[in-house]
């Protein structure tokens, strides 16, 4: 049985066999690593878009929240979405809707008084080709009740 010096001597290299092998084993764990760095990089897009969203629905919510109660419809919530946009607070690749709804025009709630709105925030992106949804509900309220 021949040990490593005694290879080492004879210098007869590496054979194709070697070099085939270790050529496969190089390939399997460079793809192998090749897809995790892909797999990390999907979840890192995917919660960074995820994260803009959120500020964006809560950006619009804060400035809705600005508003008079009774000026708060759904004409004037998409004026103050296109003022967003304008000021480059909600970034172009996010597309926000919102709309209002009066508490008391619910199915069951129609004696209460109007002092609650329900605000309906959506957010749709993009993401490896396929769109995402995000929305968020708000009660606004009547101040000083």
């Amino acid at each position: 049985m021949l040990g490593l010096k005694d290879i080492i001597k004879t210098n007869k290299g590496f054979s194709s066999a070697d070099i085939v092998t270790s050529v496969i084993i190089l390939m399997i764990f460079t793809g192998l690593v090749a897809s995790l760095f892909y797999n990390y990089y999907i979840s890192n897009s995917k919660i960074a878009r995820n994260s803009v969203a959120c500020l964006c629905i809560i950006d619009t919510i804060e400035n809705i929240q600005k508003m008079e109660y009774k000026d708060i419809t759904n004409e004037t919530i998409a004026l103050k979405i296109q003022e967003l946009y304008n000021n480059n607070i909600i970034p172009k690749q996010y597309k926000v809707t919102a709309n209002v709804e009066k508490y008391n025009e619910t199915v069951g709630n129609e004696s209460k008084e109007d002092i609650i709105k329900i605000l309906n925030v959506n957010v749709e992106y993009s993401l490896n080709n396929k769109i995402q949804n995000l929305s968020i509900k708000n009660i606004v309220t009547l101040q000083g009740v």
